[in-house]
């Protein structure tokens, strides 16, 4: 049986507690014995961190050695034949790779095997470039990401640590971005769909697959920021009207939050898409706040809201396509979500129980995933009653949304006993107080009122610190 893994911090607690028991003879030394042989020992552990050390250092000297070796090729590139080209090429891909297989199986060297095979998926990128380099073929130049990135899934999939996938995530991301940004309406005809990358989320669900099934939550990380940076990038894509784009991004968010909380609750899983969805939403939220940011970005567009009945229809057409999907995909997962709590609990009625539990308890990112999709329409609605009414309903909303925000996060957190959603939670909350005070009062008070809001923002973080700490200390007698 293999020893169980645990924290440095919570090993040294737990060894300690083992002596307090032995010697008030509530275990027998050996039992005492026989309890600490289950867990690494302190020694295991610090050797562990060490080897995760060595090998971080050791993926970045492959990488620099891999760029040395291009550039040493590469000084004499043009004076080598072709099939010597090629032969180099092939040579160190099946070398690379041949490599870590051998560590891998034939010496058991699990760290040393994935660096090899890193190096040879940088090799295989490379050689992708050179190959068309040496038969001048001229191609869609993001077409090679892809390629490169397709050929490290499988090593991804294959191996122990994220380092591959860590690459994977990159390559697909920049792929992204430059099918999108840069060729997005290359395909845009009346009978094609414009180029959105569309093999991206199918390229991603093995990898997610992999982080769940591994219960690796530095992979949940990586692969959650590609997905949203592929929705974000949507609309653009589509050639939606700008104003647009930023409730979409607050309903992307939203939609992180709603799958991290559909998560159980003590799944380290779901914190990846809290985090990120928290910051994204936040951030819409903070500009929406802002009179001034309203006016600027949908007050300018009221003119052309104004002109042309069609102007409205076709924004209003725009906006339904942009939320349908990511409502979709909201509805989707609570369903998806209410349908594993049911099988769980396996009584009658126990789907349509899990689905108003689930409703009722994560009402706050089902709240901004509606907010998001409703406010935008009420905007466009309001444009017949002048401009200020279409600046109004998104200020309100972004108000508003903060407020709820900050104090969900600190219910979230003193609910689940966890520090972090509280302190997101109070730092919000902090946020709009300085917000609204540099938006509203910053010509009246001055810098004597700017300080009073600073000391007032440090007394109520250090009022929240002990207040936690008490908290903390109570829930332990």
């Amino acid at each position: 049986m293999s020893l169980r893994k645990v924290p440095e911090g919570v090993r040294s607690w737990f060894a300690g507690e083992l002596e307090i028991w032995r010697d008030a003879g509530i275990l027998t030394p050996e039992q005492t014995g026989q309890i600490a042989s289950l867990y690494e020992s302190s020694e295991a552990v610090a050797a562990r961190r060490g080897s995760w050390l060595v090998f971080i250092l050791m993926g970045v000297a492959s990488l620099l050695i891999a760029l040395a070796a291009l550039l040493l090729v590469g000084y004499n590139w043009e004076a080598l034949p072709k099939f010597v080209k090629l032969a180099v090429v092939f040579g160190v891909i099946l070398g690379l790779h041949g490599t870590g297989f051998y560590l891998k199986f034939a010496r058991g060297k699990k760290f040393a095997a994935e660096l090899a095979f890193f190096a040879g998926c940088l090799a295989y990128g490379i050689g992708i470039w050179q190959v068309a380099q040496i038969y001048h073929i001229e191609s869609h130049y993001p077409n090679g990401i892809w390629i490169w990135a397709v050929g490290a899934l499988p090593f991804a999939l294959c191996l122990e640590t994220p380092l591959l996938h860590a690459l994977f995530v990159a390559l697909m991301a920049i792929w992204a971005g430059t099918e999108m940004l840069g060729f997005g309406n290359v395909l845009f005809r009346w009978w094609l769909p414009p180029n959105g990358a569309y093999s991206l989320p199918f390229l991603v669900a093995p990898g997610l697959y992999w982080a769940y099934r591994k219960n690796s939550r530095v992979a949940v990380a990586l692969y959650v920021p590609l997905l949203a940076w592929w929705l974000v990038l949507q609309p653009t894509t589509w050639g939606f009207h700008a104003e647009l784009n930023i409730y979409f991004v607050g309903l992307c968010g939203a939609l992180l939050v709603l799958v991290a909380q559909l998560h159980p609750n003590e799944s380290k899983l779901a914190i990846p898409y809290r985090f990120f969805g928290v910051i994204i939403v936040g951030g819409v939220l903070t500009a929406l706040s802002f009179y001034e940011f309203n006016k600027d970005i949908f007050g300018r567009s009221f003119g052309y809201y104004s002109s042309n009945a069609n102007n409205i229809e076709k924004v209003f057409l725009q906006l339904l396509a942009a939320t349908g999907v990511v409502v979709a995909a909201a509805v989707i997962t609570t369903v998806s979500a209410a349908l594993v709590a049911s099988r769980r609990d396996g009584t009658a009625n126990s789907f349509r129980n899990s689905i108003y539990s689930l409703i009722s308890r994560e009402w706050l990112p089902i709240a901004l995933l509606a907010a998001m999709a409703l406010v935008p329409i009420a905007a466009l609605a309001a444009s017949s009653l002048g401009e200020t009414a279409v600046v109004v309903i998104p200020t309100i909303f972004g108000n508003v949304g903060m407020i709820a925000l900050g104090l969900w996060l600190l219910w979230f957190g003193l609910h689940t006993d966890r520090g972090r959603p509280f302190a997101a939670g109070v730092s919000i909350i902090l946020l709009w107080a300085a917000c609204r005070y540099g938006d509203l009062f910053a010509n009246l008070g001055g810098m004597l009122g700017a300080a009073a809001v600073f000391f007032l923002c440090g007394v109520a973080l250090f009022a929240a610190a002990l207040y936690w700490k008490k908290r903390k200390a109570i829930s332990h007698e």
